[in-house]
């Protein structure tokens, strides 16, 4: 759901990684944990009776947003890791004050809601091996970085997608006569009908025509189905912001006959993963999504590919945007991650002045080497990044060892290269367990979040430390890669060591379920042009060592290593909605928005060819990709796709097309004339020539009015006011009659002048016109906020 700007390149969750800030002196490496808890959580827990901003800061969190810690109401939301009887171990976590939102027998995990106060009573629970932090994920919305093409118009609804022509969907339904009868399309993102703010509801949008539903202004009928609208309901720190509505919307433009279906794929990864597999069990045939985990891994497939791989082995198709991670440098380099094909150690003992960061432990600490970032022959142990003021990081380092089998550890420090360190990240990722020890993660990952708070430019250096001593971590020289991640402000300008060498690469940034191998990973392509990708729109490939994450134990090592080839395809973003973004037009971008347009198509090919296979529809679709310039598959896959060439293919595999439906012609005029000869005997007689018929003139019916009327608002209160009374005043077409509905209220008929007395705090007003013939308006939305005098 990966939000504005490249913002939208996070907004993702649930990683293991401490962010406590060391020391300015070299000390030791191991992280302070509770029992069972991870680094964050015992932060927030020794925070408990303070503010959720203050929880968050001692966790080196955001305190919003994403990567902040995701809540209930006053509850942070966890994934605990369980031995023995997963329902059993729910029933003692609920006995220790835990809320329990999702049980997974399968990766014996339980998500649950926890008050601070009682986090350390979970983590000490019997059976509990890990309580982690679950973090917010990142929704792939964008802001616009040009000039979005107008306002569509549709035949139906006030909103209409430009993707229906970029992506010749409209031509499709009208050469084929197809419209996604008879398919459903489930949608996973953050919320359907949750936010109170956006300017328009779900009953809003069927009443328009713009989503299907009973009451539906074109005769589209049949409901969305909502299976789990739950995701951040309570919590206090984030705004839903109905972005699987939006998304909705999209696919109801390009496939309007398709069924649609919605669950959330916010509060975990495990929940996220069981969702996909519901969509599937209600039905969806097509499913997309726009959302992304942090702590989804890098070299392996993990629990949300997996159950891509069983829907798509029950013959479903998966549609993933790929994300709005892409940076580039002044230079126009991609420089959103740095891999490097191993850890290049430099040893700590005995090492030369200045090998050892300042202020960074050292040997002394069984830091025993640190990564050595320049490829060539001389040393450096710190990669530069330049962060623009007021900007907001967050650095995922992985390195490739699986789940559950780690065996080196290593930990991650920024610092500004002369004694002061920022940020650190030191998780016990492997070493005994047990009370008195580190709680152990058992996965290969450390994250990082640091905001530059001055008013200038600053470049921060990166070190990476491997901590090695009998029992702990070994002296292993595995693959290791970082991303950068913007939450907040611009993008970083520069890193230190920005081209691919033999041994190095830079700048890809699809990762986890998007870069899966059964998931359509989707780029995006403005509707205004067809020559190049959007600059945020993530580049690829994936590579993948392991085999998929196992609920214990290690998985086991690929034969040889996998390169995945993404983004599968591209599809258009920045199109017209009702609602989402509340910038001009309502434009949503990014490949949240190019996802689910590819989806529609997905339906579209598949109404007309009924018995093909997903991998065929799927492979029909990735074949109709028309190129985008001179860019290649790393960042287009196919190519920009296209729903009539999909559809012909489809039609194609399906066999000779059912005859067409007749085209009304119109009715010769009668002749009074004798029938022919009768044959010779035994024929019977001819029969009797008919009566002449009268043709009667019949006036041309007069064109339907389908104009919508205008609504302007003349008047009303100020954005900011202490007077509680608002009067509007409202001007529209003679005839039309007014409808008006304030804040979550019922909407009902109102005239020119409307007054309203309200509460102290944020108000919306909305209001439409509809004319003797149905048109209706499009809504208009006024905001305003009471505030104490």
């Amino acid at each position: 759901m990966l939000s504005r700007p490249l913002l939208s390149t996070a907004r993702l969750v649930a990683v293991s990684a401490v962010v406590l800030a060391l020391p300015a002196a070299a000390g030791a490496a191991d992280p302070v944990t509770s029992e069972g808890l991870t680094p964050r959580l015992t932060a927030v827990a020794q925070a408990a009776s303070s503010s959720p901003a203050t929880q968050a800061r001692r966790a080196g969190l955001p305190s919003s947003g994403a990567a902040s810690l995701s809540r209930a109401g006053g509850r942070v939301l966890t994934e605990i890791t369980v031995d023995g009887d997963v329902a059993e171990r729910a029933r003692a976590l609920r006995a220790a004050g835990a809320e329990v939102l999702d049980t997974s027998a399968r990766w014996r995990t339980i998500t649950a809601a926890v008050a601070p106060s009682a986090l350390e009573r979970i983590g000490a629970v019997d059976g509990v091996r890990i309580a982690r932090e679950v973090l917010r994920p990142i929704l792939r919305d964008a802001t616009a970085r040009e000039t979005p093409s107008a306002r569509a118009a549709g035949e139906c609804g006030i909103a209409t997608s430009q993707a229906d022509a970029a992506l010749r969907a409209v031509d499709a339904r009208a050469q084929f006569g197809v419209d996604g009868t008879g398919l459903k399309v489930g949608i996973l993102s953050d919320t359907y009908d949750l936010a109170t703010d956006d300017g328009t509801s779900a009953a809003d949008d069927i009443a328009s025509g713009d989503l299907p539903g009973p009451g539906n202004a074109c005769g589209r009928t049949n409901p969305v189905e909502v299976l789990d609208d739950t995701a951040v309901k309570d919590d206090p720190t984030t705004v839903p912001s109905d972005e699987g509505r939006a998304m909705a919307q999209l696919v109801h433009d390009l496939a309007p006959g398709a069924t649609l279906s919605f669950a959330t794929a916010f509060v975990s990864q495990t929940r996220f993963a069981t969702n996909i597999v519901r969509l599937q069990q209600a039905g969806a045939q097509v499913i997309t999504d726009d959302v992304g985990y942090f702590g989804e891994p890098f070299f392996q497939p993990g629990p949300i590919d997996q159950a891509i791989t069983t829907v798509r082995q029950r013959g479903a198709s998966y549609y993933s945007a790929a994300g709005n991670g892409n940076v580039f440098d002044g230079q126009g380099r991609p420089i959103g991650s740095w891999e490097s094909d191993a850890f290049r150690p430099v040893a700590t003992a005995g090492a030369a002045p200045g090998v050892v960061p300042q202020g960074l432990p050292g040997a002394n600490a069984d830091t025993t080497a640190y990564e050595d970032f320049n490829p060539g022959p001389a040393t450096d142990t710190g990669f530069g990044i330049t962060v623009p003021p007021g900007t907001e990081i967050l650095i995922d380092l992985q390195w490739a060892q699986p789940w559950e089998g780690v065996s080196t550890d290593l930990d991650a420090y920024l610092h500004d290269g002369a004694g002061t360190v920022l940020e650190t990240s030191n998780d016990r990722n492997v070493g005994p367990a047990g009370t008195g020890n580190p709680v152990v993660t058992g996965r290969p990952a450390e994250l990082l979040v640091w905001k530059n708070a001055t008013g200038a430019a600053k470049t921060v250096q990166l070190s990476v430390g491997r901590v090695a001593k009998p029992g702990y971590g070994d002296a292993g020289t595995p693959r290791l890669r970082f991303q950068i991640t913007t939450l907040a402000g611009g993008n970083p300008t520069g890193i230190e060591y920005p081209t691919s060498t033999a041994t190095d690469r830079v700048g890809p940034t699809i990762f986890g379920h998007s870069g899966g191998a059964d998931t359509v990973s989707v780029a995006a392509v403005a509707p205004t042009t067809t020559t190049r990708p959007e600059t945020y729109s993530s580049r690829g490939p994936v590579t993948q060592l392991f085999g998929p994450t196992p609920a214990t134990g290690p998985a086991p090592t690929l034969p040889a290593p996998v390169t995945l080839a993404k983004p599968d395809i591209a599809a258009t973003d920045c199109v017209s909605t009702t609602f989402f973004s509340g910038a001009a037009n309502n434009f949503f971008c990014g490949t949240s928005a190019a996802a689910p347009h590819a989806a529609a198509v997905d339906a579209l090919a598949r109404q007309a060819a009924p018995a093909a296979t997903d991998d065929q529809i799927v492979e029909m679709v990735r074949a109709s990709g028309r190129p985008v310039g001179t860019f290649g598959p790393t960042a287009v896959g196919s190519g920009l796709i296209d729903a009539v060439s999909a559809v012909s293919a489809a039609r194609t595999l399906a066999g000779p097309p059912p005859p067409a439906d007749p085209v009304p012609t119109p009715t010769p005029t009668p002749t009074p004339t004798p029938p022919a000869a009768p044959a010779p005997a035994p024929t019977p007689a001819p029969a009797p020539t008919p009566a002449p018929v009268s043709v009667v003139p019949v006036a041309p019916t007069p064109a339907a009015d389908r104009t919508a009327p205008r609504v302007r608002v003349l008047s009303g209160p100020r954005s900011r006011t202490t007077k509680r009374r608002a009067v509007f005043r409202f001007r529209t077409e003679r005839g039309a009659r007014l409808t008006c509905r304030l804040d979550r209220r019922k909407a009902r008929r109102c005239t020119s002048r409307y007054a309203v007395t309200v509460t102290r705090g944020a108000h919306v007003l909305r209001v439409y016109a509809t004319d003797a013939a149905g048109n209706r308006s499009r809504t208009v939305l006024r905001r305003w906020r009471v505030v104490r005098g």
